[in-house]
């Protein structure tokens, strides 16, 4: 499969801004393609100082999830205007990119998971662990749409 995780959740959040990266970690050592697009605060991430002292609760340290999705040969996209106002520049396994670059690693990719729909719900009773679940909310009697968290 070809996955796309997309962020723009910073430092200010710590467990979803790992959790992003602990999802595109796990399918890349599951075998999938996948390619990460940071965009708005989460460019922060890249500074090394700041991924290693964000850790999220039960989502790991994001310096670890960088260095393994980077030992998976597994390109870390930034936006660059992004990037630009928060004064980072690309380079060691990151790459500059324009908002047409967003566009077509979307296209291309299977599924695109965004940091934003992604939250921890609490495990079903007598379940140890966390599960990735969108949160829902009815609009109208016969659609739904994701709330976002």
């Amino acid at each position: 499969m070809k996955l796309l995780v997309h962020s723009a959740t910073g430092p200010e959040n710590p467990t979803r801004a790992a959790l992003a990266l602990l999802v595109a970690r796990t399918a890349a050592d599951e075998g999938h393609d996948v390619r990460v697009f940071f965009a708005g605060d989460a460019v922060h991430l890249v500074r090394e100082a700041t991924a290693t002292a964000v850790n999220g609760l039960g989502t790991g340290n994001v310096a670890e999830h960088m260095a393994a999705l980077r030992g998976a040969g597994v390109t870390l996209h930034l936006s660059g205007m992004s990037s630009k106002a928060r004064g980072i520049e690309g380079g060691d396994g990151t790459e500059l990119c324009p908002p047409a670059k967003l566009i077509e690693l979307a296209a291309w990719a299977d599924t695109t998971l965004t940091s934003e729909r992604m939250r921890l719900s609490p495990p079903p009773q007598g379940l140890g662990q966390a599960s990735l679940q969108p949160r829902r909310r009815l609009v109208s009697p016969d659609r739904c749409s994701l709330d976002p968290a």
